[in-house]
C-alpha cells in the first residue's frame, strides 16, 4: 500500500497535500497497473491509514476527488523505520535509494540507521544481527571487507596468514620472494 502511495505521489508530484484534484478510477487502475476494483480496495486502505481522503464520482462518468493528507517525506520515513523495525534492512535501503525520494528524506532515513546501529553496540547480537544484514545488502562493501580481511595479517603481524600468502613465479635466474 505505502509503495502505491509512493507510485501515485510520483504520478503528482505537483498536487499539494490537503488539495483535492479530480481523478478517474479508470485513470488510477492505468496508473497502477491493477483493475479498477483493485484501485478502490487500495484507495479505501490508504484512506483508512490515513494517506489520503477519497470522494468517489457519483454517477457514471463523474470524476472522483482524490486529495493527499501526508507529506511524501513522511511517508517515506514510515515506511522506513518499518522495515528496519521488522529486520529487512536491505529492502529499507532499497526503497530509499527509489527515483524520487528527496535527498534530504534519505539522509534522515540514514541518519536513523545509524542512530540505530550505535544503540545496537550496547546489544552485541543484535548489533551483529544488523552487520550482518547490512553485509548482505552491500556486495561491494563484501568484497571490500573480504579483501581487507585477507591482507590483514601483513599489516597487523610479521608471519601472514594462509589466505593471504602467495609465491611468486620462479622464472629462472631470479630470486624468490
Amino acid at each position: 500500500m505505502i509503495e502505491r502511495y509512493f507510485d501515485l505521489r510520483q504520478i503528482y508530484p505537483d498536487v499539494k497535500e490537503n488539495v483535492p484534484f479530480p481523478v478517474r478510477v479508470a485513470e488510477l487502475a492505468e496508473i497502477l497497473c491493477c483493475s479498477p476494483r483493485n484501485v478502490k480496495h487500495l484507495l479505501k486502505k490508504m484512506e483508512t491509514a490515513g494517506f489520503i481522503k477519497w470522494e468517489p464520482g457519483k454517477g457514471r462518468g463523474n470524476r472522483s476527488k482524490l486529495t493527499f493528507t501526508l507529506p511524501l517525506g513522511t511517508v517515506v520515513i514510515y515506511h522506513f523505520k518499518d522495515l528496519l523495525n521488522k529486520g529487512k534492512v536491505d529492502q529499507g535501503i532499497q526503497f530509499i535509494h527509489r527515483k524520487g525520494v528527496p535527498e534530504n528524506i534519505r539522509k534522515m532515513c540514514f541518519n536513523h540507521l545509524q542512530s540505530q546501529y550505535r544503540s545496537a553496540a550496547s546489544d552485541t547480537k543484535k548489533q551483529q544481527d544488523l552487520s550482518k544484514k547490512l553485509f548482505q545488502t552491500f556486495p561491494v562493501m563484501r568484497h571490500l571487507v573480504r579483501q581487507i580481511h585477507d591482507t590483514s595479517p601483513w599489516f597487523i603481524s610479521t608471519r601472514p596468514a594462509k589466505a593471504s600468502s602467495f609465491i611468486w613465479p620462479n622464472h629462472g635466474n631470479q630470486t624468490d620472494l
